[in-house]
């Protein structure tokens, strides 16, 4: 019980060990590149030709004559024009023009049309972003309240500068967002998949050491294997303990509470994915003005090894690992089987779990082993 108890204490200091991996292993994730496709240009000229044919129609309904607010109006129409232009050049638009001429078909029983049936059938997947969004609208809600409060004062320069702009750009950012989330319920614009996952940290959402979710995705640190769930490690002739629940712990405490940015990367291999179909992916958490690379903090502190390719290479942990094992840390203090031998190898398992015993050769386990029978 000795050792058990002492992998526990060891999995649970892993939050004291935060401040110290911040400061230690920045972000080794590469940054996102900033260049744009066509596509990605076009859509930044008709969002910005938009926003100026609603600033011009808005600066038209002024009170002057009408041979000054002509000319505004124009020029927002003819704005609000080079968007539409720009936007038909972009395509992706066949599944909007086909789903409202269903509807039109079946507007005697909206129900059978595929809007409302699509509508109905992925509003859950949705339903997460309305609760930020709610959010937004009651801070710019609580910020008007505040402005029409002081307008109420004589005098209309508050009204006309700042309170019913606002006013109309809440509303009309309401509307929006509404449409927004119709559309992405509808999936009108196909599958989307993510450059990258960010969310808080949950310990809950934590598979093992190196798999856990951010919101509906699961995701698989790079580079990194930690114990499986259920793998078993000891000292010695000592009893089992539980290492792969442990690894489990160090990582959701770790995280807990705190933002995970999580980038996917190519593996050695050439792989986007693990074979559970995972995104492998490098992540930082980050506190404040720090961040941690997320992998880089479970190999030094012990709860992970560098993911062997089999080509003789660890990846980007190796040196991390060799630190952590000469100074027997974290798990690394006791023995296992390596990660990928406890995966691959039932019988190597099962001889271990009866009676410590271990494969020899090199890479074949994980931690101190040495006073464990080889065979």
């Amino acid at each position: 019980m000795k050792t058990a108890n002492h992998t526990r204490d060891s999995a649970r200091r892993g939050a004291d060990l935060h401040d110290r991996g911040h400061r230690r292993y920045g972000s080794r994730r590469a940054k996102p590149s900033a260049r744009k496709d066509l596509g990605d240009d076009m859509a930044g000229q008709v969002l910005v030709f938009v926003v100026l044919s609603l600033m011009a129609f808005l600066a038209s309904t002024q009170q002057s004559s009408f041979l000054l607010r002509m000319p505004i109006w124009i020029a927002g129409a003819g704005f609000l024009a080079l968007a539409a232009l720009l936007a038909f050049q972009m395509g992706g638009h066949d599944a909007v023009f086909a789903a409202v001429s269903d509807a039109w078909a079946k507007k005697d029983d909206p129900t059978e049309g595929v809007l409302f049936q699509a509508l109905s059938t992925n509003a859950p997947t949705v339903q997460r972003y309305i609760t930020p969004l709610l959010d937004l609208l009651i801070v710019f809600g609580a910020v008007l309240g505040v402005l029409a409060f002081l307008a109420l004062t004589p005098g209309e320069f508050l009204e006309r500068a700042f309170v019913r702009p606002l006013a109309l750009g809440l509303l009309g950012a309401t509307a929006g967002a509404a449409a927004a989330l119709a559309i992405v319920a509808i999936a009108l614009g196909g599958p989307v998949k993510l450059s990258q996952y960010v969310g808080l940290g949950d310990p809950a959402k934590v598979y093992d050491g190196d798999t856990f979710w951010l919101g509906d995705v699961s995701v698989r640190l790079l580079d990194v294997d930690a114990p499986e769930l259920r793998q078993k490690c000891r000292a010695g002739d000592g009893p089992l303990a539980d290492c792969g629940r442990f690894a489990r712990e160090a990582l959701g405490v770790f995280i807990a509470g705190k933002i995970v940015s999580c980038l996917p990367e190519v593996n050695r291999a050439g792989r986007k994915t693990e074979s559970f179909g995972r995104p492998l992916v490098v992540c930082e958490v980050i506190l404040g003005n720090q961040s941690t690379d997320l992998g880089a903090w479970l190999v030094s502190s012990g709860y992970a090894v560098a993911y062997s390719y089999g080509d003789g290479g660890g990846g980007r942990y190796a040196a991390l690992e060799a630190n952590a094992a000469a100074l027997r840390t974290g798990l690394l203090g006791q023995c296992t089987l390596h990660p990928k031998v406890w995966r691959s190898d039932s019988g190597a398992r099962q001889r271990f779990v009866r009676t410590g015993q271990v494969p020899a050769g090199a890479g074949m386990t994980m931690g101190d082993c040495s006073r464990q029978p080889k065979g």
